[in-house]
């Protein structure tokens, strides 16, 4: 009978150490949200007349500015590859570079020249968004 006892009291203590060590395996914390676009500056360079032009999208500045740096913020922009270029970077092409600055502090930067193969469309979205929101702030 002590036996049984002495069984019964080492599996209620080993129970009680297993729960109190934590052996088993912790669930991972999960991943915190990306963090938000603050902002987003377009410089588009290039063309026959040489153009040399800034176009900085914050929240406030237009309308449309959110929608932008939302699809900015998106994982699917972030996980965009730095450039795109033409297979003939032949001459009078525009360049657009795309840097947006995020609340954290990190920041993305995608370049892409007219001709360019394979673009995705969230990228050509976001340029055209953005010379848009220029040409209507006079940027």
């Amino acid at each position: 009978m002590p036996t049984r006892i002495a069984r019964a009291l080492v599996t209620l203590v080993a129970a009680a150490l297993l729960g109190l060590t934590g052996t088993a395996a912790a669930s991972p914390a999960p991943a915190a949200p990306p963090a938000p676009a603050s902002q987003a500056t377009l410089h588009q360079t290039g063309g026959f007349a040489g153009v040399d032009r800034t176009i900085v999208v914050l929240p406030w500045i237009h309308p449309e500015a959110p929608g932008v740096l939302n699809r900015a913020a998106s994982p699917g922009f972030r996980a965009l590859a730095p450039a795109y270029q033409p297979l003939n970077p032949c001459c009078d092409l525009f360049t657009y570079e795309v840097t947006v600055t995020y609340a954290d502090g990190t920041a993305k930067t995608v370049t892409v020249t007219d001709g360019a193969q394979d673009v995705p469309p969230l990228l050509t979205d976001v340029i055209e968004s953005m010379l848009r929101i220029g040409d209507q702030t006079g940027q």
